[in-house]
């Protein structure tokens, strides 16, 4: 009977520690986003060692003057892609940089102009981007059908 009692103390603790924690990890998340930060996931080996595929990383808006050599930033490409790449250089007449993935061996053939910039990486969460991808996955799911179901329930 001791035992039993001793096992679901333990197991109350344990369970208050993890909920502390999530709670901990959403108002760090969250904060990050009012502050004006923007997750983006890292999908390929292009700009390993210093992020991994499935980085987790976090952008914000920088002024183009802000930028300097050795930044790395997340741009959109022609193809409507994000990409974040290492600056290699900055055309400040043209409002324009050059940029390479750090695992590349050539830089980018394309230049990027100033209005393609998202902005800035400040940081990385190595593993954790393919886990936010698949949550995010899910809960666009999760609202589709929530959304189906309401319509099919309003036409009845």
């Amino acid at each position: 009977m001791r035992r039993c009692n001793s096992m679901k103390i333990i197991f109350r603790i344990i369970k208050k520690l993890l909920l502390s924690a999530l709670l901990i990890l959403a108002v760090f998340f969250v904060g990050l986003r009012i502050a004006g930060f923007k997750p983006y996931n890292i999908e390929t080996q292009s700009m390993e060692p210093t992020y991994p595929a499935n980085t987790l990383i976090y952008v914000k808006g920088i002024s183009f003057d802000d930028l300097i050599k050795g930044d790395v930033i997340t741009y959109v490409n022609q193809s409507n892609s994000t990409v974040t790449h290492r600056i290699l250089s900055i055309d400040s007449d043209k409002r324009s940089v050059r940029t390479k993935g750090d695992a590349n061996e050539f830089e980018d053939i394309m230049d990027v102009n100033e209005e393609n910039i998202v902005g800035k990486v400040y940081f990385g969460i190595p593993l954790i981007g393919k886990l936010s991808g698949a949550v995010t996955r899910t809960a666009e799911t999760l609202l589709r059908e929530r959304s189906k179901t309401n319509e099919q329930n309003t036409k009845v």
